[in-house]
């Protein structure tokens, strides 16, 4: 079975599970790469799988495959909609990504929450996405993300409505 083949290769890092209705939704990360130099080059792919109501699983779908990335993964179903949302940690960008889609399939564009640019530090990119939470708001089309910006130790708090927008950290310890 797929899900056993690929747990030799290090899937199951970061997983996270939301129930579609009866199905089970479960991201996670497969840690593998390329041997250099006799050295293993950590690589890092975000996929995530359905296992339904039998306990059939589907295929696994890779979500984000490229660089490093798949850390951190949370998953919510929309509650009206039934979409799947995944927010995660890209590290070879440093950014937080999101995921949206009415299935899981590949190919679908993500979406950028936070680059981990500060306007207020010129030169500086921050690693963003840490520990992150995603919830839906009370309004369509709205989701909230909690997250840490792991490089200055800030907790931070973006929301997207048609677009994504990083509102005031909620708390600046400093890094």
């Amino acid at each position: 079975d797929a899900l056993q083949t690929r747990s030799r290769t290090g899937s199951g890092v970061f997983a996270s599970l939301a129930f579609n209705g009866k199905n089970a939704v479960i991201a996670y990360m497969q840690r593998s790469g390329p041997t250099v130099n006799g050295r293993v080059v950590p690589d890092g792919d975000l996929y995530a799988v359905q296992v339904d109501a039998q306990n059939v699983r589907g295929m696994p779908v890779l979500i984000d495959g490229v660089g490093d990335t798949g850390y951190f993964p949370d998953v919510k179903i929309e509650p009206a909609t039934k979409q799947i949302a995944i927010a995660f940690h890209d590290f070879s960008t440093k950014s937080l990504k999101f995921y949206l889609a009415a299935q899981l399939q590949t190919g679908v564009t993500l979406e950028t929450i936070d680059n981990g640019v500060d306007m207020a530090r010129p030169g500086e990119q921050g690693f963003v996405g840490t520990d992150t939470a995603i919830v839906f708001g009370p309004q369509s089309g709205q989701v909230w993300a909690v997250y840490q910006d792991a490089t200055r130790g800030d907790l931070k708090l973006a929301k997207r409505t048609s677009a994504w927008s990083v509102q005031t950290p909620l708390a600046t310890e400093g890094a």
